[in-house]
This record gives structure tokens, sequence and C-alpha cells, in this order.
């Protein structure tokens, strides 16, 4: 999948990677309180569709791409057939192998769906929104029918609209109205949700909403109570098998869109009020994708796969599974079952795999521990040694004799072909990243993005010797700078430059769906995009997410928590499987509720109280939580994690609430991206938050006092 060798790239850096420069100032950019603008040192050329050597402009040409440089009968989307489905009593049986669509059967199916689609508005049951523009919904889980649908609906010049699965149905009647959707394309189990919206003026609440398709064939009962339900809706409930017919009825030309046209409208699930919707043209989703093909990647990965299990509705999953088509690869979909997601993984044996710190954090705290104790344990831990030595001299991420000895047998759990993994919509810590490559043999490519520039805004270049933990350079479809944040202390004139996070490029968005406030307030006059999260830019010119200019407290003493850092600090903790740090302007300390692992606190639990405490046994597990002896201990083992992460001594939190609900977006605590809803959880804890501080202003505990 990956070469050291240019001249087998599919697409090669112009200049030669200098890892002691990732990135460069442009002479004459500076001015007062920020940097000048930083670029790419490998492409000092931003990435523009006039570019020579730009490959495809739009996303329906990344398929013809694929398609003119690779088989025909290459592997493009697979899924895990269900052959039995789930019952209240027992889950999903599925097969033992992954079925799959080639690149000549999903080019087919592109063109017959749109065309069906196509006949619909031909027919006159759909039309343009009051905005002029043909908007579509999918709401489903990841799917190979998730991109053909996608993939239709952009090669006919339409705009595809994603409504999270985890969205709910609140936040999916927002969008469908706000956008103005007609057509929705969905899952068996979103079929009542969406019919429930529906209907004519005075009764229902999307009166916009006119067809909705089935993704899944459905039983006769079924089927025949949606048709009789919709006709009363005045909805026209129909099965994907019959828009294919009318395609198949009634051929034609794809329509292809032109760079400027919007492609997707991408509605971020905010932390507070209504999501936004992030207006993304062609060229935008386009040049993000091909700016991540740059570097050393094989021209042909042999249809190699990759593991799609993040949402599609999300934009890193989104642009991720483009880059894997722009090389020829194979994508693999997870059955949606959290429970089966290394079983998953075995069966689809990916070289790539996309995700999140989340996942690989869990998997670190489940395999590290494991890896310690006895002489087996001595031995993997002076594997791991010699490998991360290795890999900070040469950031070669293999070794011929403790591969073959130790870690070869690891790589099974990801389905033992595993060679990249990336992460991003998150920190995560340089400890955890460089454990991945040595353990597992991996490249590790961490990047920053968010849906306004593409999930594209800088990533890692790969075999970097350097300590892991940064997010690499400015991409080559963007170049960056920051800007003071003297009220959190951040400044620009120094070494190490601190600040707001700017970003500007061709894959950066255009505005706000209907929102022109929240455009004003996020684009600036000049074009620059304004991220709200705070940078360093190291010496060596990469980049380091260490806070958010939102998510910010002064405290009484006037000494400002930026709350996300804070939280952050504890996330390597095993024991710690959720924190909510929480901060009052009248008090001169943090507080936080700390949700634990049940399976790890229950021995945690057992230590400290002399006596088992038994995972299954909820009263035990509630007695123990609320114990002030286990609160005291969880708290000491905080504190000597904060001090480790460099925390100030206003930043460490000195009193917890320990709960064992988790925090969910069933429960409103997190949103469909998993941020969380601080607003929501305060609600949610006000009273134990106030019970904490009315303890009063805790003692000074020397570090050694903590009882484990």
């Amino acid at each position: 999948m990956l070469t050291s060798n240019p001249d087998d790239a599919l697409f090669p850096w112009p200049l030669p990677v200098d890892y002691s420069k990732q990135s460069f100032e442009v002479p004459g950019t500076r001015r007062p309180g920020q940097t000048g603008h930083y670029r790419n040192s490998a492409h000092p050329d931003l990435i523009t569709t006039s570019l020579p050597g730009v490959p495809y402009t739009t996303i329906p040409e990344i398929l013809d791409y694929a398609r003119a440089h690779y088989p025909d009968d290459y592997r493009l989307f697979g899924h895990l057939p269900v052959l039995q489905p789930a019952t209240h009593d027992t889950p999903s049986i599925y097969a033992s192998a992954y079925s799959w669509i080639t690149y000549a059967e999903g080019n087919a199916l592109r063109q017959q769906l749109g065309a069906g689609v196509d006949r619909l508005y031909e027919e006159g049951l759909l039309g343009s929104n009051p905005e002029g523009l043909q908007t579509v919904g999918i709401w489903s889980i990841n799917r190979p029918e998730w991109q053909i649908v996608d993939y239709a609906l952009l090669s006919y010049s339409r705009v595809s609209v994603s409504l999270y699965d985890t969205l709910g149905r609140d936040a999916c009647e927002y969008i469908i109205n706000h956008a103005g959707i007609q057509l929705a394309f969905t899952t068996a189990a979103h079929i009542r949700d969406l019919l429930a919206l529906a209907g004519p003026e005075g009764s229902g609440r999307c009166l916009s909403l006119k067809v909705v398709v089935s993704l899944d064939e459905l039983e006769p009962v079924a089927w025949g109570m949606f048709e009789s339900w919709g006709r009363e809706k005045g909805v026209k409930v129909m099965l994907l098998s019959e828009v294919y017919k009318l395609g198949k009825d009634h051929p034609r030309p794809m329509r292809y869109p032109t760079p400027s046209t919007v492609a997707i409208i991408s509605y971020t699930s905010g932390t507070t009020g209504n999501p936004k919707g992030v207006v993304l043209t062609h060229a935008n989703l386009a040049l993000s994708v091909y700016s991540h093909c740059l570097g050393p990647f094989m021209k042909n990965s042999n249809n190699a796969a990759m593991f799609s299990f993040l949402p599609l509705a999300h934009i890193y999953g989104r642009v991720h599974e483009q880059i894997a088509i722009t090389m020829g690869m194979a994508i693999g979909y997870s059955t949606g079952d959290v429970l089966r997601l290394l079983e998953d993984m075995r069966l689809c044996e990916p070289q790539c795999f996309i995700a999140v710190p989340r996942v690989l954090n869990r998997i670190y705290n489940a395999v590290n521990p494991v890896l310690k104790g006895g002489l087996k344990g001595a031995m993997v831990q002076h594997a791991i040694s010699v490998k991360l030595q290795k890999l900070h001299t040469t950031g070669q991420v293999k070794h011929a004799v403790w591969d073959r000895l130790v870690f070869n047998k690891l790589r099974a759990l990801l389905g033992g072909k595993i060679e990249v993994i990336t992460s991003g919509a998150a920190p995560i810590s340089g400890e955890v990243l460089d454990w991945f490559k040595v353990v597992f043999g991996v490249e590790m490519v961490q990047g920053y993005g968010m849906t306004e520039n593409c999930g594209t805004a800088c990533h890692n270049f790969t075999s970097d010797p350097l300590p892991g933990g940064t997010v690499g350079g400015p991409s080559p479809a963007n170049e960056i700078k920051l800007i003071d944040v003297p009220q959190m202390g951040y400044l620009t004139d120094v070494p190490e430059p601190r600040g707001e996070l700017l970003m500007r490029g061709p894959n950066c968005f255009r505005e706000y769906y209907k929102d022109p406030e929240s455009t004003k307030a996020t684009v600036d006059d000049e074009g620059w995009l304004h991220s709200g999260d705070v940078a360093i830019i190291d010496k060596y010119g990469r980049l380091s997410i260490i806070d958010r200019v939102k998510n910010i407290m002064k405290l009484s003493q006037g000494e400002y928590v930026a709350l996300e850092r804070v939280e952050s600090a504890y996330s390597t903790i095993p024991l710690i499987s959720q924190v909510w740090v929480y901060g009052e302007g009248t008090q001169d300390y943090v507080v936080a509720v700390v949700v634990p692992d049940p399976v790890l606190f229950a021995p945690f639990a057992s230590k400290v109280l002399s006596k088992p405490v038994s995972e299954k046994d909820r009263a035990a597990m509630d007695d123990a939580s609320g114990d002030e002896r286990v609160v005291d201990a969880l708290l000491g083992l905080m504190i000597r994690e904060a001090k480790k992460e460099g925390l100030k001594g206003f930043e460490i939190v000195k009193r917890i609430h320990i709960s064992l609900e988790p925090f969910t977006i069933d429960n409103g605590i997190l949103t469909a991206t998993l941020k969380l809803k601080r607003r929501e959880a305060y609600k949610r804890y006000r009273k134990e938050i106030d019970a904490l501080y009315a303890l009063g202003s805790p003692k000074p505990r020397e570090e050694d006092k903590a009882r484990l």
C-alpha cells in the first residue's frame, strides 16, 4: 500500500519530504498579532482545479478515474450478509465471508439508480426546494447502498444530505425542513419515523417530504402497512428495487456537475442549538480527496481492503472512502454492531483502518496491560523498547525479529494485514500513537480537520521518525495561520507560536446553508476559516491542537481553564471511560463527573474496600461508586496522571462524582459525533455538582496520600 520509491507512487510529492521542516512560513505574510501563512513544504503551491496534474474536480469523476486505472472486476463495496435476523432474545447471525460488488457493477448501479431518481423528478413527483436545489436525504448506517445512492445523486447533479443514523428523529425533522428534502432513502427501521413526520398541510411536521425509498426489501405485511400509511400522509413509499427498475426502463446519460456545483449539505451536530448545514461543492470535496492521496501511496493497491465503520454521514469517513476509491481499494462495511468490531475486521482483513481516538484508546487500554508482567511481559516490553528506538531513529515500524516472535500474533486482532491506521476527529496522545506503530507494525497517520474544510486541514507525513502526538503540517489544499488569543495567554510572537488556528483554501466551505450570521462569524472578510481551536507550531513545522477557544472558563482567582485540555489529560487512564470537567466562576477549582469502565472499576473498588465487588451486582457497584474511600482513591489516581501530563495546580480536578451511567446520544449528553454537550451535562448533573462545591475548598493533599 505504501512505497518509498517516488516512481511507484500514485501521486508523489513534488518536492522531497524534509521531516525537519514540514511546513514553511510564506515570506511577507506576517502581521502583528498573528503568524505568517504556513504551507506544506513538500507541496508549496495550493491545489486548485486549474493546477496541472489534478486528476478530478468532481466526486463522480473519482469513480471514473478508478475505473480507468484499475481492473473493472476489482472489489468495490462489501458487506456481511445477515443469515438470521435478530430477535428479542438473540443477536443477528452473519455470514462468515464478505459479499462484494465490483467497480463495474457499482458504476452500472449508480447510473441505473440515478436514472430512476431522474424519472421521479420527470414525472412531477419531486421538484427543487425554494432555494433551487434538488436535495435528497440518506438516513442509514454504513452499507454499500449508502455509497451507491450518494454516487447516483451526485452523478446527476443533485445534492446529497446526510441524516445521521444517530441524530434522532428531532434533529432529522429539523434537517428535512431546513434543507427542503422531498426524497429520502432510508432503512426499514426508519420508514416509520419518516412517515410519522410527514403529512399534508396541518397534519405533519415535514411538509416537503414526498417520497420515501426503503433500502431494504420488506415483508409483504410490512410493505402493505407502510404503503397504506404513506397514502394517508401523501407520501409515496417505494422499494429501492422499484427505483432501479425505473432507471432500467428509462435510461439516460449521467448529468455531471461542475466543480462549483453544490455536492452536499453536511449538517454538523452542534453541542448547542440546531445543527448547522455546511455547504460543500464538488471542488471542495474532490480537491480534499486528492490532497490526501499525495505521498507514498502505491499506484496499484492490488485491491487491498479498507474497513469502514465510522458514519458516512460524518465528513471524516466520507472523504476517506473517496480516497480509497481513488486508490482502487475495496471498502468492507462493518455490521454496525460495536461488539463485533474486531470480528468484522478479522473477516474483512483490511490493510487500512479509519479510526477515532475513542476506539484506539479502548484497544490500547485493553491490550497494553496484557503485555506486561512475568517473563513474557518482560520480553514484550523489551521488544517494544527496541522498536520504539528504531522508530524514533529511522521512522520504520517493522522489525524482522520481534515482529515474527511477538507482534504478528497481535496484528491478527485487526485482520492480520493492517498497514495504515488513521486517527482524527479528536486528540490522541503521542504515546498511544507510537504504541500502535510498534505493536501492530502500522503507519499511524493523525490528521486534523472539520466539516467546514472537508475534514482536511493538516496531517502527518508517513514514516516521520519524530515523536508522535502532532497533526503534522498543513494539507496542500489549504494554508494556515495562528492569531493571538491574549485572554488565554496564547501569543504568536514566540519561537513556537500558539494561537487560534485559521485556514484558507479551495477545500474550505463557502457558507452555512441559510445562515448568514453563523457564516460571517466563522469566515472573515479575507476568506479565513476560524476553527475555534488553539494550536502550536513546533520547530519542525508541525501543528498540535492544544486547546479550544470556546470551552474555557475563568476561575475566581482569575486563572483560565481549558476544559477540553483537562479532560484530555485523563483520557489514557484505563479505569476512566468518560469524564466531564466543570468549573464555576465563583470557585477557585474545577470538579468532574467521572464514568468508570465497569469491568475495571469492580476490581478497583474491591481492592480499595477489601471486599469483593462484582460488575454484575448493580447495587454493590452503586454503593462502591458513592463510597468516600473509592472516590478518594480514584481522585488520587487522577491527580497523579494530571501531574504527569503537566497540568497546572488550578487545572487539576479537586473533587469528583462517580457515575455509572455512561454519557450517550440517547440520554442527550453526547452529540451524534460523540462530542460532549456541556449544557446538557450540567442540567443532568447540576445537583451533584452543587453538592461537590458545597463541601468547600479541598485541603491540599500530597500525591503519596492517595490510596490505591
